[in-house]
């Protein structure tokens, strides 16, 4: 419970909301025929039946959603557990959508076991790991007095959004596709999603709870090589840690009008705390600036060198004179820089530029 703020907050669940995940399974030899299931598919009448077709497949109950898929997947099929999307000639064969309440029940890694169990006794055998394409990780408070407003947010992305209802806030989303969003889960369950078991899990809190959700897209999981469930287990917290840091956090309003400077939120450190508590290995991208910092730096410098080339080029034509030298030329440029030199600007956009490469390299 927090002591410190005006706010009172206490902890309620941790856990992982949406996972997505692509299987690589060998679709030559299944035990049911692939013909046969899309005659069946085809023969659904979308009007008897607007959620599907009830169909029995390696010993479960789906639902056979009628068509194809968006995605290019030829069938899909969902039960309470999971939606699939597969295809003979798809690669990959299976795309695999973990839903929530069975995530928070049973979790990732039963679930995980179980759809490959299902996949092997229909003789489709994985040829390799499989593959992250989505994972939502979230933290549930109880936020008996709200004392953050969109202001408190201090981003490195410039996309975000705010849903209000009847004046108050409900919602606040900074980025996109790799995004975190902050929300009242409580009102989202009476509006929208009607998920009243989660109850249960917040030990028979109904209001005021709020929701911290970090949402990592396929691109940015494969560039900070977190692939399969054992990367992701290795190394998770450490990324979002750093995400909690550099790409989007919570503070606390001071009268100092540089924003990063303002303390962190007890609510952030309470959430940063937690989410170290998972996989801590520092992933291979996170050491990419420091790698490529010298070649980097000599890239810009070359660059520069043609600038100032350049400049050297265009006072010699206006004044009529020889190429100028290139002493005399820095002497000038240093000149202007300095006419035009801002202290609060410079260090505003310096900052700017730190956050940009601290969060291409988280």
């Amino acid at each position: 419970m927090s002591t410190n703020h005006d706010m009172a907050f206490s902890f309620l669940a941790q856990g992982v909301d949406t996972m997505e995940v692509c299987y690589y399974l060998d679709t030559h030899k299944p035990s049911f025929s692939f013909e046969k299931l899309a005659a069946l598919r085809d023969g659904i009448d979308r009007r008897e039946n607007k959620d599907g077709k009830k169909i029995t497949l390696g010993g479960r109950d789906f639902l056979l959603k009628a068509g194809g898929t968006s995605s290019g997947f030829p069938f899909m099929i969902r039960d309470s557990d999971f939606i699939i999307q597969f295809g003979e000639f798809n690669n990959p064969a299976f795309s695999v959508k973990f839903l929530s309440r069975s995530l928070w029940h049973k979790g990732y890694r039963a679930m995980h076991e179980e759809f490959l169990h299902w996949a092997i006794a229909l003789n489709l055998i994985p040829r390799k790991r499989e593959t992250l394409s989505r994972v939502d990780l979230c933290l549930d408070y109880e936020l008996i007095n709200k004392d953050f407003w969109e202001e408190n947010f201090v981003s490195s992305f410039h996309r975000d959004c705010k849903f209000r209802n009847f004046g108050e806030d409900e919602s606040y989303k900074f980025g996109v596709g790799t995004c975190v969003r902050v929300y009242n889960k409580s009102a989202e369950i009476k509006n929208k999603s009607k998920k009243t078991w989660f109850y249960s899990i917040w030990n028979g809190v109904i209001d005021n709870v709020w929701r911290i959700e970090w949402q990592l897209n396929n691109d940015y999981l494969k560039k900070r090589s977190i692939r399969t469930l054992d990367d992701f287990e290795k190394s998770i917290g450490f990324v979002l840690g750093l995400l909690c840091e550099y790409h989007t956090s919570l503070r606390t309003v001071t009268s100092d009008t540089n924003r990063s400077r303002w303390p962190v939120h007890p609510l952030w450190l309470d959430a940063r705390e937690r989410f170290s508590t998972l996989g801590m290995q520092p992933i291979k991208a996170a050491s990419r600036l420091r790698d490529h910092y010298p070649e980097r730096v000599q890239g810009i410098i070359v660059s520069m060198m043609g600038n100032v080339k350049a400049i050297a080029a265009l006072t010699s034509v206006y004044d009529d004179t020889p190429p100028q030298g290139f002493q005399q030329t820095l002497t000038n440029i240093n000149g202007q820089l300095r006419r035009i030199y801002d202290p609060l600007s410079w260090q505003q956009d310096v900052q700017k530029k730190m956050d940009k490469l601290r969060l291409a390299d988280v």
